[in-house]
């Protein structure tokens, strides 16, 4: 393979965290008025809270912050007890593992949460670090969160390639000039810049596609 370092995004990449982050879009909007759209759930999740927020209450600070509050209780009693990996993650995890690839997590999500996942499903040790939320003072399609990886791994860019679910993260690999390949699950193509698409896991070992 002509990476040595794999470099992943962590909700709907590794993980299918729809059931507990529902939950807590849907109790932070019902409480603060806003109405949540179902269909919309994959925007949400690619969208900085900020952003989604500012749509419906432009300037208010301490709304947000209310609303942050809001969504991390729910968070914390929903999201690590329902977060379940896509069936090929695991294997996947470990193939890579044995080549003797290095791995890591770059995600918008709470590295307490995913750290915690990891750990119930017996897969941290396989990461060397955890970049997420509390490490990102410029949130992906910024390229810190990556940049800060490679930093703390001791590695070069150009041996690594970044795997994620949104055009943000392949915008943010762009940015950080590394590889880009998107997982898309659901089929929803639109224009993106990835060296490749997937549409899941097994496809980083696909031989015939030319990055291999």
């Amino acid at each position: 393979m002509k990476y040595g370092t794999y470099i992943f995004d962590f909700d709907n990449t590794l993980f299918d965290t729809r059931g507990g982050y529902e939950a807590c879009y849907r109790k932070a909007f019902r409480i603060f008025g806003m109405a949540y759209d179902p269909s919309k759930y994959y925007q949400y999740i690619s969208t900085p809270l900020h952003a989604i927020f500012e749509k419906h209450y432009p300037g208010c600070p301490c709304k947000y912050r209310e609303f942050v509050a809001e969504f991390v209780r729910e968070a914390e009693n929903s999201v690590v007890d329902t977060a379940v990996p896509f069936p090929e993650t695991v294997e996947c995890i470990e193939k890579l593992a044995d080549s003797g690839k290095k791995m890591a997590i770059v995600s918008g999500s709470y590295e307490s949460y995913i750290n915690d996942i990891l750990d119930n499903n017996g897969l941290r040790g396989h990461f060397g670090t955890v970049i997420g939320y509390e490490s990102s003072l410029h949130p992906k399609p910024d390229p810190y969160p990556i940049n800060l990886c490679i930093e703390n791994l001791g590695i070069r860019p150009s041996e690594c390639v970044y795997i994620g679910d949104s055009p943000g993260d392949i915008t943010a690999a762009k940015r950080a000039g590394i590889g880009k390949i998107l997982v898309d699950r659901h089929g929803s193509g639109g224009e993106v810049e990835a060296d490749r698409i997937i549409s899941d896991l097994t496809g980083l070992f696909d031989r015939d596609k030319s990055l291999y």
